[in-house]
């Protein structure tokens, strides 16, 4: 998924430093949660491809999160 964020920004044609401002957050912020250092919740998320203008991926996304979930619980038992 990390990598599906990074990708939209990029195809975007926006930096890290641009997203931050348009997020209204440090750069250090994007440059985590590329990086997996930390989490978003679902508010953030939606700012974050809204920023990106991609807010028509967001039904597509969450199916991948619930599929990804899926696997893990697949994987506990």
């Amino acid at each position: 998924m990390l990598d599906k964020l990074r990708t939209l920004r990029k195809g975007a044609g926006i930096t890290q430093v641009e997203l931050a401002e348009r997020l209204g957050r440090p750069q250090s912020y994007v440059a985590k949660i590329e990086g997996g250092e930390r989490r978003m919740d679902v508010l953030e998320f939606i700012d974050w491809l809204e920023a990106v203008n991609a807010a028509d991926q967001l039904q597509p996304l969450i199916q991948d999160l619930l599929a990804i979930r899926a696997s893990a619980n697949e994987d506990k038992r």
